[in-house]
């Protein structure tokens, strides 16, 4: 049977900014460039200026009329602003979505906010100066304000900075071409991931149910994307989602195999059962079996007590078995049992019990090849393998790399850290770098620029020196395709490539691949990689 298809719903995009900021001339550049796009006009007190025409630029009306819309509930949101109202009407939003059309509002921060709070549907961008200085030059260009007015909205736009991190979404109005570029990207993401824009108390489409989402609104804060690549793996993660199928992830070392799995388990009708994770890899295999399936008092020295294991623990949820291409062989027949009969057996113990768990697992190895080299069985290898989705590795969705740093820099400044631009020359150079750890590496560089930059502006200089020396350094030969290289052997590579580039300074090494020395240490003994005593100063390249 056919899979039925998901009708596209429109969306309310809100575009806001500091005074000066550029949202007017961007939602109409926006306007412009795509005509499907509806606009609401704004309702103002405020009299016709002489290029105005009623209906386009603004409705106007007088301030009992306002004042009666207010008390009637007609706004989804109203301000006053210099003696003058303001304020966006439900009705005529609610119209032009349910005509089929996006609709763009743009708004002060004050309204943005409002608006959220009005239709939690509602995609709210922010858009951020370069800098404060090109602010104050954008409203100094203007040539309408005095002193104290100019210096009143300089006050003004700080404070509205500080609502920045409670945007989906900030983009850097530096290059107006470029600012554009991201909005026009933004819509096209949200539409893989919502399925609806309903106004709060007011009225819906009658196509419009509740309840009804798209396959991509679980994954959405979490995921953000913009690319094919991304929408492909996630609608087939989506789909799978709702059954209880194993489904086997697989990709490089920070692509976002966790963060789908918790995506899968939230999207599944497992979603209020427990979602317990688990690495392979962290425990020799001695310890990971009593961890897994539990052990009985006195089975083995220390065992003083009984305990259920983690597959009991995620009992009508979900168990997601990370690095699962780590398991030694008897654990993998072990597993296999679990999957075909549903039934854990403790370590030590001789009654089986049933547990209702759904398996995610993944790895970063080529399963496929360690069941042809012996070191992982075929029967599990198949169970596994019943819903394989492959995340692609970053330098194969490019397009989504300024999307995931405004997000990274809005979640950190969300946790306390200073709010942050970025120059279009920095995105550009991390647009063009092929980040061999993927989007955890991208986010490492974006934190290591937030912490230790010395400006509100993060530049090029700002990235940690070993992603500046790679990307002048000349590329590296390209493997053969049907060489057998697997993931684990490029890991290992850039491992041992770090450590003599380091003198085999683990601090150091660990810096240039822009992982923590403890990660380091771990993937270390992980991988068998013997190390030399540090040998001096790391070796420039």
């Amino acid at each position: 049977m056919a899979e039925p298809i998901v009708q596209q719903r429109p969306i309310l995009i809100v575009i806001s900014a500091p005074s000066g900021g550029g949202k007017t001339t961007l939602t109409r550049a926006l306007l412009a460039a795509d005509p499907s796009l509806a606009y609401s006009v704004s309702t103002t007190t405020r009299p016709p200026r002489p290029t105005e025409v009623e209906g386009q630029s603004y409705c106007f009306v007088s301030r009992g009329e306002f004042q009666r819309l207010i008390e009637q509930g007609r706004f989804l949101e109203w301000a006053e602003v210099y003696g003058n109202l303001y304020g966006t009407r439900r009705d005529v939003v609610q119209r032009l979505l349910d005509s089929g059309r996006d609709v763009v509002l743009d708004v002060d921060v004050q309204g943005a906010m409002s608006l959220r709070r009005a239709s939690a549907d509602a995609v709210l961008i922010f858009l951020l100066p370069a800098s404060m200085s090109v602010l104050e030059e954008r409203l100094r260009g203007r040539g309408q304000d005095s002193k104290e007015t100019m210096a009143r909205r300089l006050r003004e736009a700080r404070d509205e900075m500080r609502a920045a991190p409670h945007f989906d979404y900030l983009v850097v109005n530096d290059r107006f071409e470029d600012a554009l570029a991201a909005v026009r990207s933004i819509i096209a993401a949200e539409h893989c991931r919502t399925s609806r824009c309903r106004l709060t108390g007011g009225p819906t489409g009658s196509d419009q149910r509740d309840g009804e989402l798209s396959p991509f609104a679980p994954f959405a804060p979490a995921i953000v994307f913009t690319s094919q690549a991304m929408a492909e793996v996630l609608e087939r993660a989506a789909r799978v989602a709702r059954t209880d199928s194993p489904v086997l992830l697989l990709g490089e070392t920070g692509t976002g195999k966790e963060i789908l799995a918790e995506a899968i388990h939230r999207a599944s009708r497992r979603a209020d059962g427990p979602l317990v994770r688990v690495n392979c890899g962290a425990l020799p295999s001695s310890l990971l079996e009593s961890e897994l399936f539990g052990h009985v008092a006195g089975a083995f020295t220390g065992a003083t007590h009984d305990s259920a294991g983690l597959f009991r623990a995620a009992n009508h949820g979900t168990i997601f078995l990370d690095e699962i291409g780590e398991l030694s062989l008897d654990l993998q027949v072990k597993l296999l049992r679990v999957l075909q009969d549903g039934e854990v057996r403790p370590v030590g113990g001789v009654q089986a019990v049933r547990v209702d768990v759904r398996l995610i697992a993944a790895t970063n190895r080529d399963l496929a090849a360690a069941v042809a080299a012996g070191t992982f069985r075929e029967d599990l290898f198949y169970r596994l393998n019943v819903v394989p989705l492959r995340l692609p590795p970053l330098r194969e969705r490019r397009e989504d790399i300024p999307l995931l740093v405004s997000h990274f820099l809005r979640r950190m400044a969300s946790g306390g850290r200073r709010l942050k631009t970025i120059t279009p020359d920095a995105v550009d150079f991390l647009v063009k770098f092929d980040w061999p750890g993927n989007v955890r590496q991208l986010e490492n560089a974006i934190e290591h620029a937030v912490v230790l930059g010395r400006s509100d502006q993060i530049g090029v200089a700002d990235f940690p020196e070993s992603l500046r020396r790679e990307r002048t350094a000349p590329p590296s030969l390209p493997v053969a395709p049907g060489s057998g290289t697997t993931f684990r052997d490029i890991e290992i590579a850039a491992i041992r490539r770090a450590l003599e580039q380091s003198g085999h300074n683990l601090t150091h090494a660990a810096r240039a691949l822009a992982i923590s020395r403890r990660a380091l240490t771990y993937r270390l003994d992980k991988l068998g990689i013997q190390t030399a005593r540090h040998r001096g100063r790391p070796r420039r390249t």
